[in-house]
């Protein structure tokens, strides 16, 4: 189990800009901040269901889970974000930024989880 879980709520920038903002956190984004981010050792992809987005901290339709692995998530947190404002890793024009994405770190209760149903 991950020693903590970031959630990062974003959304798209425009109406029909969907399909180009997935491209970009899949294939460009996520590989960035895997290889550039020491301590996120893995992410899932979530976006909210139809009923659900008027229930959304600002409309933010998608979530990002990103698994931490670190003693101290907030280093890793830190390094996220100072390597977005260098420009390491790079961010779209299809991200929407007003509001801006919203993050949230979860630490782990150790002990606490269920074994995986199988």
């Amino acid at each position: 189990m991950p020693k903590a879980l970031a959630l990062m709520f974003t959304d798209v920038s425009a109406p029909g800009d969907e399909a180009a903002f997935n491209e970009w956190y899949r294939d460009t984004h996520l590989p960035e901040v895997l290889a550039q981010v020491p301590g996120i050792v893995g992410a899932s992809r979530y976006v909210a269901a139809p009923e659900s987005v008027a229930d959304m901290p600002g409309g933010r339709r998608y979530l990002a889970v990103y698994r931490i692995e670190a003693d101290d998530p907030r280093v890793v947190m830190t390094t996220l974000r100072e390597r977005i404002a260098d420009g390491s890793i790079g961010i779209t024009e299809t991200l929407r930024t007003d509001p801006p994405p919203l993050s949230l770190v979860y630490l782990s209760l150790e002990g606490d989880g269920l074994p995986d149903a199988g």
